[in-house]
């Protein structure tokens, strides 16, 4: 009972009430959210944080409650690749050419419906567009509300290869990225 009375808070709150009608709202993402695609290679390991400050225009969320689903339409979060710090200029330069960012200078990430399993998990099918090739992948997310503001918490391992991006080799081939990244995201969200 009490996952039900939760759920239904969260869908009142942020306008899910309607149950086969289309929603429409708009999103903020918090400045305290987190971004982040961790990596490695044969010697180390990297992250490159997105620079969440550039995601300060509203997000339109468009969207039909359908049982202990949300599916959505034309809701996504745009990510300009120049945004990633990867901790200084040359591998920002490299994960730049890696995402051929000058041909698409921006990541998507869709998101296409959103399936109650308790009261603090979902699972998530999202679209991620990248280097012009999309993927679905369908992803274990937990979420908490806090008076308005919704915490998304959620991890998409990614292969390189299904994207056709070639991982990078480095001084002739003797530090090479591993073709399998992360994706974490921790978003705090607002309603508008």
């Amino acid at each position: 009972m009490k996952k039900i009375i939760l759920i239904l808070t969260v869908l009142i709150t942020f306008g899910f009430s309607n149950k086969f009608a289309t929603k429409k709202t708009l999103i903020f993402v918090k400045p305290e959210s987190s971004l982040v695609i961790n990596g490695k290679t044969n010697v180390n390991t990297f992250n490159c944080t997105y620079n969440i400050e550039n995601l300060n225009q509203p997000i339109p969320v468009n969207f039909v409650a359908n049982s202990n689903k949300l599916i959505f339409k034309n809701t996504y979060l745009p990510l300009v690749n120049v945004y990633f710090d990867c901790g200084n200029k040359m591998m920002n330069k490299d994960f730049r050419t890696l995402l051929k960012s000058e041909d698409h200078p921006k990541i998507y990430l869709r998101l296409k419906e959103i399936t109650t399993i308790n009261a603090n998990h979902l699972t998530a099918l999202i679209a991620l567009e990248l280097a012009g090739k999309t993927k679905l992948y369908s992803i274990p997310v937990t979420f908490q509300l806090n008076n308005s503001i919704i915490n998304i918490n959620g991890k998409i391992n990614i292969d390189l290869y299904d994207f056709n991006l070639e991982p990078p080799k480095k001084f002739l081939g003797m530090v090479a990225v591993n073709n399998n990244i992360d994706v974490n995201f921790n978003l705090f969200l607002e309603k508008q």
